[in-house]
């Protein structure tokens, strides 16, 4: 059986519909953007049947799934308006966005009432747990290798200042973006280590910055505890004075430890009950062996393949999405809670759980 699939935001998207369209059960329809350009692009790239600049024309479009990477502030209302059209959903990060914890609730409960209603699937397009090493992790965790997880930390930094403003020197979301409001990166692989969910947030955002025309905060912490007692230190910067983009993760527990390298690709770890275990490499790489030949092309090595693929497994009926609405809001409202901390001076705040119902 194949499937209509449209994309909507024709930037991050750009690289989604790239790998959608190597899967041949995929048939690219549509498109919407703002830019006359890139639709037209599309058009000669996918083949796609139709080029929209409004979403709600193209959301009308004869579509069995969307793919919605437009700016963020958008991903909530966009996703709710395919879903009650019957479509199934791929929702690019963050799932939600707002200037305030409680406009960034009022958008997870309309989208989950609207998952719940819909007879079709959402999933969340985190991709960072579909780096391999991040699965080999999990395995090691699962088995014991560390004992009982007692500290995981991460951080995700990266100097976006080139791509805060536009051209024309307006300013794009990223410049007044709170740091933890993107930190799925981090606390989505580190959720799949710990199996749980986050129950309170303590936050804080450094005062200087490299660029003081810029509203947002350069760097901002956040210490989370989960449900199970585990203890998670998160770094979050994108206003830094450090080039490329640096991922670090550890996790410790009551036998053992993990931890990447700052100096490169590389990861070690050590465990045992002796008084000195010994540091060993281990096996490290984003990309999965045996993916297909160009598989790349989704931006981040492999990890996009394999998570539309993921997508397309929950879109047949053949198990359920591998991140789904839940799932996806436990790697998103900690951060946006963490922020919230930081605005009160780093009180403690408690990270609600809409499982509970929409009324959480």
């Amino acid at each position: 059986m194949g499937y209509r699939v449209g994309v909507a935001g024709l930037r991050r998207g750009w690289a989604l519909a790239s790998v959608a369209s190597m899967f041949d059960e995929v048939e690219l329809v549509a498109a919407c953007d703002l830019e006359p350009v890139l639709l037209d692009r599309a058009r000669a790239e996918f083949g796609v049947e139709a080029g929209y600049e409004e979403y709600e024309a193209f959301a009308a479009h004869d579509m069995d799934a969307v793919i919605v990477a437009t700016p963020p502030h958008l991903h909530a209302e966009h996703s709710v308006a395919a879903l009650e059209a019957g479509q199934h959903v791929l929702c690019e990060v963050p799932m939600i966005y707002g200037d305030a914890a409680d406009d960034v609730m009022g958008q997870a409960r309309s989208l989950v009432s609207a998952v719940e209603a819909a007879d079709t699937v959402f999933m969340f397009a985190e991709n960072s747990n579909y780096w391999w090493w991040v699965g080999d992790w999990r395995e090691r965790v699962a088995r014991g290798e560390l004992g009982d997880l007692t500290y995981v930390e991460a951080e995700y930094v990266h100097d976006c200042r080139s791509i805060m403003r536009y051209e024309d020197g307006r300013l794009t979301w990223r410049a007044s973006m709170a740091p933890q409001y993107y930190c799925t990166h981090s606390l989505g692989p580190v959720l799949e280590w710990t199996g749980d969910r986050i129950v309170s947030a303590i936050g804080a955002q450094t005062t200087r910055t490299c660029d003081p025309e810029l509203p947002g905060a350069d760097m901002e912490v956040a210490l989370f505890t989960t449900e199970s007692g585990v203890l998670i230190k998160l770094l979050c910067g994108f206003q830094v004075a450090r080039s490329g983009a640096h991922h670090y993760f550890s996790a410790f527990g009551t036998q053992g430890c993990l931890e990447t390298s700052r100096e490169g690709p590389r990861a070690r770890g050590q465990a045992g009950t002796e008084d000195a275990p010994q540091f060993r490499e281990i096996p490290f790489a984003h990309d999965h062996p045996n993916a297909p030949p160009g598989a790349e092309v989704g931006g981040h090595g492999t990890a996009e393949y394999y998570m539309v693929a993921d997508f397309l497994r929950a879109v047949r009926g053949d198990g359920p999405p591998a991140i789904d609405v839940y799932a996806g809001l436990d790697m998103t409202l900690p951060g946006v809670f963490a922020h919230e901390s930081a605005m009160r001076g780093g009180e403690r705040v408690w990270v609600p759980d809409l499982r509970a119902g929409v009324g959480a």
